[in-house]
């Protein structure tokens, strides 16, 4: 665990992997709520901000041109006051006058530039010159005088148009780099966001993951590493239970262990000296032997070794029903594994005169690999057991569909009718058909049956004119050709 995570786990302080998640999913919902907030509050300030500009804009261009027309009048009411000397004239006049003064006392309160305030200072003197001029200039002086507030008056808009133009560029200038910051803001945060919910997604993954490798090591048999979780209370709560669970069935193994240890030697000791015995009598080291008496050695000799053999497989069988059956699927070449068992048979295959003839395609599954090769090895031993000398063995694997199919034929007596619905019971043998072969335990085909289920396939025993004839078929689920 990185400082970065150890941090987090001291600030939390998780009691459970709920509120591990919750807290997560909260943390980084909050981060992006702030970040949606912020991201809203400046765009809401940028709009304000170009809606004052805007209004503030209207604003100086209508005073603006409140003014133009307002100096135009002016000039329009004193020339009529020149020629008819009406005081009527002279109070419009000075009507007007207080509009254009009060227009650029309003245009002074906006954030104009100097030049616009030198201006509006400029056509405020100009407009005090003009009108003293009423009385004593002639009608030229007062027509230039008045043709000079005039233009202040047009410069004063042009100032405000280009004060306008200079307002709405800073505004775009500001927009702009208003969006450079919120997408640099956007990737801030979002970016932290993501580092939050990698650490805690991290925080939540890791101790499951310790769950799952300690069940498996569990599952494999693997009892002598403690089993320790990190996290959550919950979760290291767990983790002892898998440990208490561990230390049981270590118990348990060793008691199971032991107690075949001591069958074995129970078992095989006095076995071993009946078995000896026997073959002393049957080498007349005490005497000779009438024929009756060398038959019925034989017979006791036959059952010793029988007896031997379901041992063994009884043992065996007991030690595969715990590594085996909990073992890990994985990548099983079905072709590869046939051509394993037929090698591991090839001493007595030749011994015997036996020829195999197989048809195999080259597919791999997903299966129990070694679940399959004893299924495939009690299948072909029996076809070999039972075949006579010098016949011959079928062995196929085809795809049918969705499946696969693997089949096994032999030459020798078959299996009878009444017989077939029971031969895949645990320790049925049937009818042996005679003398010359060798008697079974009757495990072989219920093995075989158990270990092809568990992988999700069927075993079945097929009609056929000569012998005996077996078909796994298996799931093609998870399987790929190999080319």
């Amino acid at each position: 665990m990185n400082l970065t995570q150890r941090i987090a786990v001291v600030s939390l302080k998780p009691r459970s992997i709920l509120q591990l998640t919750i807290t997560g999913f909260l943390s980084v919902t909050g981060l992006l709520f702030v970040a949606l907030l912020i991201t809203s509050r400046q765009l809401d300030g940028l709009a304000e901000q170009n809606i004052t500009v805007l209004d503030e804009s209207t604003d100086a261009l209508n005073l603006g041109h409140n003014l133009v027309e307002l100096t135009s009048a002016l000039e329009r009411n004193a020339r009529q006051y020149r020629v008819l000397e009406d005081d009527g004239i002279l109070e419009l006049y000075q009507n007007r006058k207080s509009l254009l003064q009060q227009a650029m006392v309003d245009l002074q309160t906006l954030p104009l530039n100097d030049r616009t305030a030198g201006l509006i200072d400029d056509l405020k003197l100009l407009e005090e010159q003009a009108e003293a001029m009423l009385g004593e200039a002639t009608d030229a002086e007062l027509g230039q005088s008045y043709s000079e507030l005039l233009l202040v008056a047009d410069r004063i808009v042009d100032a405000i148009t280009a004060w306008s133009n200079e307002q709405v560029s800073l505004i775009a200038e500001e927009t702009q780099s208003a969006q450079q910051l919120i997408t640099i803001q956007a990737f801030l945060l979002v970016g932290t966001a993501i580092f939050l919910a990698a650490i805690f997604t991290a925080l939540i993954t890791r101790p499951l993951i310790q769950v799952e490798k300690a069940i498996s090591r569990l599952g494999s048999g693997g009892y002598k590493q403690k089993i320790q979780i990190s996290g959550p209370k919950d979760l290291v709560d767990l983790g002892k239970r898998l440990d208490w669970l561990r230390d049981r069935l270590s118990e348990l193994e060793q008691q199971r262990s032991s107690f075949l240890r001591h069958v074995s030697h129970e078992l095989k000791t006095p076995l071993a000296a009946i078995r000896e015995s026997a073959a002393l009598l049957n080498d007349e080291i005490v005497g000779e032997l009438s024929d009756k008496q060398k038959e019925m050695l034989t017979i006791q000799l036959n059952n010793a070794e029988r007896l031997q053999n379901l041992i063994d497989q009884l043992l065996r069988h007991h030690l595969d029903s715990f590594s085996v059956i909990n073992s890990a699927p994985n990548s099983v070449p079905l072709q590869e594994l046939v051509e394993e068992v037929l090698s591991a048979h090839m001493m007595t295959i030749r011994t015997r005169k036996l020829e195999i003839n197989r048809q195999l395609q080259a597919i791999t599954l997903e299966a129990n690999r070694e679940q399959l090769r004893v299924a495939i090895d009690n299948l072909l031993g029996n076809a070999i057991k039972f075949s006579p000398s010098g016949t011959c063995i079928d062995i196929q694997l085809y795809q049918v569909d969705d499946s696969i199919a693997l089949e096994i034929a032999d030459q020798g007596p078959g299996i009878k009718p009444d017989q077939a619905g029971k031969i895949f019971e645990a320790f049925y043998q049937g009818d042996q058909p005679d003398n010359n072969y060798y008697p079974g335990n009757g495990l072989g085909l219920a093995i075989a049956k158990e270990y092809v289920e568990l992988n999700g396939g069927s075993i079945e025993l097929l009609a056929s004119k000569t012998g005996a004839k077996f078909r796994i078929s298996l799931p093609l689920a998870g399987r790929h050709d190999v080319h």
